[in-house]
């Protein structure tokens, strides 16, 4: 079955780059394709395209009114509580769910990889509630995020799903061992204890997505995206 995986594999990376791109593959048999990448995400494998340095991740994004919502929260907290933040546009709006490290140059291989591999995952659409604010501590930029006093189950589900589909296509990444679901809304100069949000932000999670974050220029590219059921 493995054997008839990878010749699909590579007649796909084949039609999609052609056969003179210079990926490399390590094959053997009762073995799987393997893309290492360490803490700071440089592969050791195939050919990389440059795009910038960037960061790379897998997220739950809100949709358009959540977004809207969220700019606003932040907004509202840091007028409030004098917290002296550049704030975000609503569009970098988002729940991390896997992060595949930083990048000066992304690799192409691993972009392919990931888009094959997600369709693997099931899972059905959800509800995101994220009811307080609060500082995090053990953070060096100590951003402000909306978290939740909820299990969010789901999502934590999800994650898993994630981890696993990567980890069937041969993908290791290095991810935080500790997941705390939130959405960074800007990173204040000053520290806000855990604040309830009189109005929580609410939505469906209805997809999920591979962002590519443009170091400095305050710019998410969604490369690609998947439906949940329902």
């Amino acid at each position: 079955m493995f054997l008839l995986r990878s010749a699909f594999l590579v007649f796909l990376l084949q039609m999609a780059f052609g056969p003179t791109t210079g990926l490399e593959f390590r094959m053997a048999i009762g073995s799987q394709y393997e893309f290492d990448f360490s803490e700071e995400g440089h592969s050791r494998h195939g050919k990389c395209a440059p795009r910038g340095h960037s960061n790379l991740f897998l997220a739950i994004v809100p949709d358009r009114e959540a977004a809207r919502r969220s700019a606003g929260i932040a907004a509202d907290l840091n007028r409030r509580h004098a917290l002296l933040g550049r704030l975000r546009p609503q569009a970098m709006m988002h729940v991390t769910m896997r992060s595949l490290g930083s990048y000066d140059v992304v690799p192409e291989e691993l972009l392919f990889a990931i888009s094959a591999a997600m369709p693997a995952v099931t899972a059905t659409a959800f509800e995101i509630v994220l009811d307080h604010a609060m500082s995090f501590q053990n953070r060096r930029k100590k951003p402000l995020v909306l978290c939740s006093s909820l299990p969010l189950h789901p999502l934590f589900e999800l994650r898993e799903c994630l981890i696993d589909a990567m980890r069937a296509a041969g993908i290791k990444s290095r991810g935080e061992k500790k997941f705390t679901p939130h959405m960074t809304l800007f990173y204040p100069r000053e520290s806000l204890p855990r604040t309830p949000i009189e109005q929580p932000l609410v939505w469906t999670a209805r997809e999920f997505v591979l962002v590519q974050s443009v170091v400095g220029k305050s710019r998410h590219l969604r490369l690609d995206r998947w439906p949940l059921l329902g």
